[in-house]
């Protein structure tokens, strides 16, 4: 498990180094439908939020809130921090993948693969998998576009 964790913090620091690279003059540029990087970065920081708050509960032997509909989850996102500078959210990402990472390390053993919900087959484990692999391979190539 604590490769995992590893692995997600390699995949964060990578995504973070290729944030610093993308020059000013492109952070409004529209990586596709009509995102710009701001806006992932406010999509990627809605969920960390959501999945560490996920972590705490299931350490707290609570079942966590569900998110409901992905579309509506991730517009919302963005839409919570349109008024917000590009520092703003760029801090708020490093801080909340920072806190996700660190919500795993005392995360009990028998909970990495306890569901979260009954009806779904999402765990911490599965959760953290997904998410090294979001960032590592949609998101990094994403904003590495901008960095030409």
């Amino acid at each position: 498990m604590e490769k995992l964790i590893e692995d997600f913090k390699k995949a964060r620091q990578n995504l973070i180094q290729t944030l610093d690279e993308i020059p000013e003059n492109k952070r409004n540029k529209i990586l596709f439908h009509y995102w710009t990087a701001k806006d992932l970065l406010s999509h990627m920081s809605g969920w960390m939020i959501s999945a560490t708050n996920n972590v705490e509960c299931l350490k707290k032997g609570k079942t966590p809130p569900r998110v409901g509909n992905d579309e509506d989850f991730n517009r919302e996102s963005v839409e919570k921090r349109k008024n917000w500078s590009w520092d703003e959210v760029y801090k708020e990402l490093v801080k909340t993948s920072e806190e996700f990472a660190e919500s795993y390390k005392d995360l009990p053993k028998d909970l990495w693969q306890k569901r979260y919900w009954p009806e779904k087959d999402f765990t911490p484990k599965k959760i953290l998998e997904i998410e090294i692999e979001h960032w590592e391979e949609e998101h990094l190539s994403q904003i590495a576009k901008l960095t030409n």
